[in-house]
């Protein structure tokens, strides 16, 4: 009974992985995707979706779509890093001081304020300072999404919207 259940756990994982969008050669196993062969992937998927043909409009139009995509990085972590975070089981390459979870807004600052039992005070200020580099990174991804939404035809604005560059 075990192995069947381990045969269909895998025949999942491999389903899943063949779905993915994630080619295959850009699986790393320890880390998951390896980012230096999905970006340009990516950015070749956004490049055609917003249908750039020519080089130097591409050049500039991938600059700030690469801005864009830096901003939001800070502006969250992906749904199982945050449960991961709260439950102090960071992944592999990830520590509680590691620029991650610092970009993140400051969670590992709020989750050491109750951790130590902080004072009301001092988990006040600590709030504040975690609302204050929120809205300074809010602040960051709506310049690049301005800067970005500057070089677009309304077509291509459309599309960015599409594809979760711009809101």
């Amino acid at each position: 009974m075990g192995l069947m259940v381990a045969v269909i756990a895998a025949a999942s994982v491999q389903l899943a992985a063949q779905d993915s969008r994630v080619p295959k050669d850009a699986l790393d196993d320890d880390n998951g995707p390896d980012p230096a062969l999905v970006h340009p992937k990516r950015m070749e998927r956004i490049r055609q979706q917003l249908e750039i043909k020519g080089a130097d409009e591409w050049k500039i139009v991938e600059a700030r779509v690469a801005r864009v995509m830096e901003a939001e990085r800070g502006m969250s972590l992906t749904g199982s890093l945050k449960k991961r975070l709260a439950k102090r089981e960071l992944p592999p390459g990830y520590s509680k001081k590691s620029k991650h979870t610092v970009e993140a807004g400051g969670l590992d600052s709020l989750q050491e304020a109750i951790d130590s039992s902080a004072s009301a005070t001092d988990l006040k200020t600590t709030l504040e300072k975690y609302h204050q580099a929120r809205k300074e990174r809010m602040a960051k991804l709506e310049r690049a999404q301005d800067d970005l939404r500057k070089v677009l035809t309304i077509r291509q604005e459309i599309q960015a919207i599409l594809l979760g560059l711009l809101e």
